[in-house]
C-alpha cells in the first residue's frame, strides 16, 4: 500500500475517492494521528490524467505553492509524482475551497480537491509553514481501513 512508502512521521493528507462522495473521504495525517477530516468533491469525468478530462486522477502528489484562489481564499498547487497524475500542473489541479462543497451539497468539479471554505481556511493554516506535505488520492471501498472512522 502507498503508505509504506511514507516515514511514519511524516504529513500526508489522504483523500479516498472510493467511499461515496456524501462520506468524510479526506484524512490529514500528521505523525500517525488523524489531526482533520472532512469531506471533498471529486472531478465529473471519472478518473483519468487526460488534459480536459474534467477528471480526478489517482496517486501521489506533492503539495506545492500556495496561491490567492478565484473562487475565494487560498489554494495550493500540485505536483502529481507518478504516471497517473504527471498531468496535474497542465491540468490546473489544485486543492481550493469551493461554495458547492458544504454541508449541504457536494457537487463535482473539473478534477480538484474540492473543500468546503471552513474546511480550506483550516486546511491553509495547517499547511501554509510546511514542507513536503504528499497527498494520496486512491480508491477503497474499505471505510475504516486505517482505523479513522
Amino acid at each position: 500500500m502507498l503508505l509504506s512508502t511514507f516515514s511514519l512521521n511524516a504529513q500526508v493528507i489522504h483523500v479516498n475517492l472510493g467511499l461515496d462522495i456524501d462520506s468524510v473521504r479526506l484524512f490529514v495525517i500528521d505523525n500517525q494521528d488523524t489531526v482533520y477530516r472532512c469531506k471533498v468533491s471529486q472531478g465529473e469525468g471519472g478518473i483519468s490524467n487526460d488534459v480536459g478530462s474534467h477528471a480526478s486522477s489517482l496517486g501521489d502528489y506533492l503539495i506545492a505553492e500556495r496561491y490567492a484562489s478565484t473562487f475565494g481564499g487560498y489554494g495550493y498547487r500540485l505536483d502529481g509524482l507518478e504516471c497517473t497524475n504527471s498531468n496535474a500542473r497542465r491540468r490546473v489541479v489544485t486543492i481550493h475551497g469551493w461554495k458547492y462543497v458544504n454541508e449541504n451539497q457536494i457537487a463535482y468539479g473539473w478534477g480538484c480537491i474540492a473543500v468546503s471554505h471552513k474546511d480550506m481556511k483550516w486546511s491553509d493554516q495547517y499547511l501554509i509553514d510546511k514542507k513536503n506535505v504528499h497527498l494520496l488520492v486512491y480508491m477503497s471501498k474499505k471505510k475504516s481501513e486505517y482505523n479513522w472512522e
